[in-house]
């Protein structure tokens, strides 16, 4: 596996990012994921700006010009740390850190809707059966907890 043709500096090396724990290259992807995202929701803005403006502001043309190239260097890097993943062996030994389920070239792989479960068949906590599904935030996490009662549960 040949190291990725690279176009922006990086602060690291793809051997360098081999060497790294599995978790550490993870938490780097979702920080520069994180990071991608508000530089294009501030590129929305400045766009919806410089839009409305009646003159041109060439220090808000600049800034996207700038954040487009912030961008296309953190997607590179996030390809560099996938590479370097992938060389640990990290993409065949462990669905866990299986790149392809994680990111597409940089970019959260878009999930649909969480799938209903049908309702449970044993009776759930304190007792009672629930009659309805529960009800799921974006990420699937359940929204209610049966009973009533504080706290997590896992």
């Amino acid at each position: 596996m040949a190291a990725p043709q690279l176009r922006h500096p990086h602060p690291f090396t793809l051997e360098e990012a081999t060497v790294l724990p599995f978790t550490s290259l993870t938490q780097e992807i979702a920080r520069l994921q994180n990071s991608i995202r508000h530089l294009q929701m501030s590129q929305i803005a400045i766009r919806q700006h410089i839009l409305a403006s009646e003159v041109t502001d060439e220090e808000f043309e600049s800034a996207v010009q700038e954040n487009e190239r912030a961008i296309a260097a953190q997607e590179e890097r996030i390809t560099l740390i996938e590479r370097a993943i992938e060389r640990k062996g990290g993409a065949a030994a462990s669905g866990h850190y299986a790149v392809g389920a994680v990111t597409m070239n940089g970019r959260p792989v878009p999930h649909g809707p969480p799938v209903e479960q049908p309702p449970p068949t044993e009776p759930s906590q304190g007792g009672r059966r629930r009659e309805t599904p529960p009800r799921r935030t974006e990420d699937g996490m359940e929204m209610e907890m049966d009973g009533g009662e504080d706290g997590v549960y896992l």
